[in-house]
């Protein structure tokens, strides 16, 4: 069996391999224009949107290439036809699950609709919405999802672990402090995995009073919309025990303005944190829970222990909301979303731990 990560049908070819025209009809997308000049329609897209839909877009022209109809001379507007897209669709069906099936579709369809401004394809439109609607994880998420209390003990545990247990070299122990202190934000201040790797001193977190404060502009988040929320003073000693001990001890004779710091004094990446956090709930629950899922946990946990404030996941995970008067009410929102849900873990943590102690007496 050919390894997947081998398998000359799943590449994805690379933009400076595609056909001329095509590389024009990209750049052209992402331009820039001046005062008088139309700007391209993906100009505004992340970088990881500009990523996914490239590789979605070249994982296609893949696909042409191998079975012949590839025309380099055309333009990206004449080679797309039922027929290909079907035989596509189907091809990708033996290769993905449902949900990439339709990720890679849905990523093609953006790729052409900035490329070819004006141009038409209904077919692809339809296949676009059927895939989305028949998409099924292969995952049951729901059963992996753990607790926000399991989390924020998980992340005092790993804390207390490096400050009372023995380490052969310190620059694990500073690790392990920084990884515990990473979930503990994380299972209370559900932040997305970009946002998490991008924090630096002072300009995404800083400190107000007696609490510390989380802040992004609109060019870092998902939504585009400004992220400020408050952290539970309850934090602070934590956070204050990583800046002033283990983080200089990560970072040694270097600079950096980033939060998280390797054990090699550089900036942790998205995948690095990734890893570790995967790593441990992994070893602490017997089954990952990516970062992502943090967000379905606390959501959970909400839902089940105070459901009549279940609708103040809005503001909590900084989803958008359509109604015309969120402007109005979202920052009344945002501050009451963090107290309640940060006061009902707190409470839960509490009431857990009393029940083991009595149980443990009889």
């Amino acid at each position: 069996m050919t390894d997947p990560k081998s398998d000359p049908r799943r590449r994805c070819l690379p933009l400076a391999e595609w056909p001329l025209a095509d590389q024009e009809a990209w750049y052209a997308a992402i331009r820039d224009g001046g005062l008088l000049d139309d700007r391209g329609l993906a100009l505004h897209w992340r970088p990881e949107t500009r990523r996914s839909v490239i590789a979605a877009y070249g994982r296609y022209l893949t696909f042409l290439d191998r079975t012949g109809a590839l025309d380099r001379s055309a333009g990206p507007d004449a080679r797309l036809t039922p027929d290909r897209l079907r035989a596509y669709i189907s091809e990708l069906g033996t290769q993905v699950a449902s949900v990439t099936q339709a990720g890679r579709i849905r990523d093609l369809a953006e790729a052409l609709r900035v490329m070819t401004p004006g141009a038409s394809y209904p077919y692809l439109v339809m296949a676009r919405r059927r895939l989305k609607a028949r998409a099924r994880p292969t995952r049951n998420k729901r059963s992996r999802v753990v607790p926000t209390n399991r989390l924020v003990d998980l992340g005092l545990d790993l804390m207390e672990r490096a400050e009372t247990q023995p380490f052969k070299r310190e620059v694990w122990r500073a690790c392990t402090y920084r990884d515990g202190l990473t979930i503990l934000l994380l299972a209370l201040r559900p932040i997305r995995r970009s946002n998490l790797a991008a924090m630096k001193l002072n300009q995404h977190l800083f400190k107000i009073g007696e609490a510390y404060q989380l802040a992004f502009d609109g060019t870092i988040t998902k939504n585009h919309r400004p992220y400020d929320r408050p952290l539970d003073p309850r934090l602070t000693p934590y956070i204050e025990r990583y800046l002033d001990h283990y983080r200089p001890a990560l970072v040694g004779a270097g600079e950096s303005g980033y939060v998280w710091i390797s054990w090699r004094g550089i900036p942790m990446s998205e995948c690095s944190l990734y890893g570790k956090i995967v790593q441990h709930t992994k070893a602490a629950f017997g089954h990952s829970h990516s970062p992502h899922l943090f967000r379905d946990s606390d959501m959970t946990t909400l839902a089940e222990l105070n459901p009549e404030h279940v609708w103040l996941g809005m503001s909590l995970f900084h989803h958008s909301d359509p109604r015309p008067s969120e402007e109005h009410y979202n920052h009344a929102l945002d501050r009451t979303a963090v107290e309640r849900f940060q006061d009902t873990i707190h409470k839960e943590r509490r009431r857990i731990r009393g029940a083991t102690r009595k149980s443990s007496l009889k």
